[in-house]
């Protein structure tokens, strides 16, 4: 599995993981690590972003 395959599975775990849920303002939850993960730049960095929550 190369890196962008793992970042992949890693926003599908996440994804997966937060179905259904929702944030304080009514969003659904997933959006957070999302944007955690958005905001930076490694492969595994963006891993950990997409898994902090999970």
């Amino acid at each position: 599995m190369n890196a962008s395959e793992k970042v992949a599975a890693a926003r599908l775990i996440a994804r997966l993981a937060h179905e259904g849920q929702r944030d304080k303002a009514g969003l659904p939850y997933f959006n957070h690590p999302e944007k955690v993960a958005s905001l930076l730049e490694t492969p595994e960095e963006k891993i950990v972003g997409y898994l902090h929550d999970t």
